[in-house]
């Protein structure tokens, strides 16, 4: 393992077609839960020990940004996305 240098814990990506998110990580043992919050910091979706590749829809979302939180080992790790 190189030091210094940050291994990318998680992605997120689109389906718009679809109107789903997925969060994707690269270890699931050292991810123990994530959040998806609106501009408002109000939780519209959780999953606590959640597997390498999780499908969000979004439906019943507004057009906006939002945030995923995600908590790994001893680290909170947050990416916004934006529903068109």
């Amino acid at each position: 393992m190189m030091s210094g240098v940050e291994r990318k814990v998680f992605s997120i990506y689109q389906n718009p077609r679809e109107g789903e998110v997925y969060i994707d990580f690269n270890d699931h043992i050292a991810t123990s839960s994530y959040e998806v919050l609106n501009t408002e910091g109000l939780i519209l979706a959780e999953k606590n020990n959640p597997g390498i590749r999780n499908t969000i829809s979004l439906k019943n979302y507004k057009k906006g940004v939002y945030t995923v939180k995600v908590k790994s080992k001893n680290k909170i790790l947050v990416k916004n996305f934006l529903k068109l």
